[in-house]
């Protein structure tokens, strides 16, 4: 399956499940467990597996999410107004950052650690090195007079 094609049957999968919401909206479900009904049913099937496809879209499939993000707030089924490509780029974000740990499975796709050990002065110690050496100079003497020799 394509990406264009994954995404126009996760879009037709949401699309009853936004019925089922507004089903339950005329039953006079509270607006809080609307909404997070929506973040179940909705966003998680939308994030699933966005990490793999996020990367691959064209504006006009960001489009279309978007538009299913849009009806929903519009209908009144969540009281956040998502932003498609805000949200994936976080949960792309977040992937990477689980992926650092050592016990995630995509682990070992990472490159391994360098170790670079740099033994610097620390800024101090250089301004302190350079005053020493120009403390008669205009500009040093202006910038640096409250600086300890």
């Amino acid at each position: 399956m394509s990406k264009s094609e994954h995404i126009q049957h996760t879009v037709s999968v949401c699309n009853p499940r936004l019925y089922l919401l507004c089903q339950l909206k005329r039953q006079y479900l509270p607006v809080e467990c609307l909404d997070r009904n929506f973040d179940v049913i909705v966003i998680s099937k939308l994030m699933s597996v966005s990490p793999s496809w996020f990367g691959y879209i064209s504006v006009e499939q960001l489009n279309i999410i978007m538009k299913l993000f849009l009806k929903a707030h519009s209908w009144g089924f969540t009281k956040n107004l998502y932003n498609a490509d805000e949200l994936f780029a976080v949960r792309d974000q977040q992937l990477f950052k689980a992926m650092g740990h050592f016990n995630h499975c995509l682990h070992h796709l990472l490159p391994p650690v360098k170790k670079v050990c740099y033994k610097l002065r620390t800024p101090y110690e250089l301004i302190v090195h350079k005053l020493k050496q120009t403390r008669c100079s205009y500009l040093v003497r202006m910038v640096f007079e409250n600086v300890p020799v």
